[in-house]
């Protein structure tokens, strides 16, 4: 859980880095580069981590495919697409979400 936690951060940052110095990326500045570079490294460190856990090999009825390469891909993209949103976006989703609690405790 904790290696999960740690990967989502890291992930962030590096999506975030890429998101908005991407142009600083391209030009090859050094210190882009170098950050990018290792937070690549400690997620593709931390994706072996947890590809590595222990599998319960109990036999059931229905397993999932492609577990935990499927759930890794789809928490590395879906926090991708979502540094990608405006400022704007992050906005209106604030203020629905408070909306939506208020709503529900009245």
């Amino acid at each position: 859980m904790v290696t999960l936690l740690i990967l989502v951060v890291i992930w962030s940052a590096a999506c975030l880095l890429m998101v908005k110095a991407w142009s600083r990326l391209q030009a090859g500045e050094w210190w882009a580069v170098t950050i990018t570079v290792l937070c690549l490294i400690c997620v593709l460190g931390l994706f072996i981590v947890i590809v590595r856990q222990p599998r319960n090999d109990a036999e059931l009825h229905f397993r999932t495919p492609l577990i935990p390469w499927i759930p890794l891909a789809s928490v590395l993209i879906n926090i991708f697409l979502m540094v990608t949103l405006s400022t704007a976006t992050w906005i209106r989703f604030g203020v629905w979400m408070a909306f939506g609690k208020y709503a529900r405790t009245v």
